[in-house]
């Protein structure tokens, strides 16, 4: 059987960005293995899978390892990085390389100088769209003739679903009308401050009292999610710690109201149809990062997220509540 090697190592945004090109690559390749090879991390993101065959995670202290077992398998191999402000330009060189090195049959990639020669396809970095990351990373199927659609894409797992639901039992979240808040992003600088969100759950509960909030975020937020809940006089939820990444899309299925700023599982809702709210600073420009033409997204963009006012956020989720 022949194998498609899809390579790219990175973190929840930018993997949620290739489920595109990766279901329009199995809808097309249905007589190949395709393999995918993600950062270790991100083990739990891919649980489940439809449209690929074998995950391989990435371990940096160990790429020898994948060396070898890559070695003569790919007749195609797409390295799936898109040039980026924040990347290290070194990377596509090493990447490119390897993939030569490997013996893949056909090497697609971005390129910049002499890394172009690694490359039996290669797509220079000036002939890359200055647009969102999903056309970017579309570029990469054409000299295969796979047109990507231009969208989100999610799959739920029946495991994922009933460990969901048990979850929420447990923590006795009920009602039809969660409203799900992430209000930090590993970058500081896409912080929203603190005494807003506090305002911000406030106003929202007072006109909406059925509302039930409920926070996520890893267990080193906790404390800045704790101050919050302290200074709101209702119940609210925090599953911090409880959620692996494959829960998300579940979670987002029940829920009436995702409001974030720019951080992972806005993509992971963005697929998954749920209304959100999104806030946005000029760091990391909404036409790269954005959902992509998504009616269920609002997207706030301001010089700096902390400088977002609170009524901007408030009238966004009344509009989008009332789509």
């Amino acid at each position: 059987m022949k194998n498609l090697c899809l390579f790219e190592v990175a973190k929840i945004g930018d993997s949620v960005v290739t489920f595109p090109i990766m279901k329009a690559l199995r809808d097309h390749f249905e007589d190949y293995n395709i393999i995918r090879i993600i950062d270790e991390e991100m083990e739990d993101l891919f649980y489940g899978c439809p449209w690929i065959d074998d995950l391989i995670l990435y371990r940096r202290n160990n790429r020898v390892a994948l060396f070898e077992y890559l070695r003569g398998k790919c007749n195609v191999f797409i390295n799936l990085h898109v040039p980026s402000n924040f990347r290290n330009k070194k990377i596509y060189i090493r990447d490119n390389f390897f993939s030569l090195m490997i013996g893949a049959r056909r090497r697609i990639a971005y390129c910049r100088d002499f890394d172009c020669f690694f490359l039996t396809d290669p797509i220079r970095e000036k002939n890359c769209p200055d647009d969102h990351m999903i056309r970017k990373i579309s570029m990469l199927a054409k000299p295969l003739g796979v047109i990507v659609p231009f969208e989100y894409v999610i799959w739920t797992t029946k495991r994922g679903k009933e460990e969901m639901k048990e979850i929420l039992l447990k923590k006795s979240i009920r009602g039809k009308k969660l409203v799900v808040v992430n209000p930090l992003s590993k970058q500081r600088i896409n912080d929203w401050q603190i005494d807003k969100w506090i305002r911000l759950t406030r106003n929202l509960y007072k006109s909406f009292p059925s509302f039930r909030f409920v926070f996520i975020g890893s267990q080193n937020e906790k404390k800045y999610i704790n101050d919050i809940q302290k200074n709101v006089p209702f119940r609210t939820y925090f599953l911090a710690g409880d959620l692996k990444l494959y829960h998300l899309a579940p979670l987002f299925a029940e829920t009436h109201l995702f409001i974030t700023v720019d951080t992972g599982p806005l993509h992971i809702a963005a697929a998954s149809g749920v209304r959100t709210v999104a806030l946005f600073g000029s760091n990391n420009p909404s036409n790269l990062w954005q959902p992509y033409m998504m009616k269920n997204v609002k997207v706030i963009e301001g010089t700096t997220i902390s400088e977002i006012p609170l009524n901007t956020v408030m009238i966004a989720i009344e509009d989008i509540l009332s789509t």
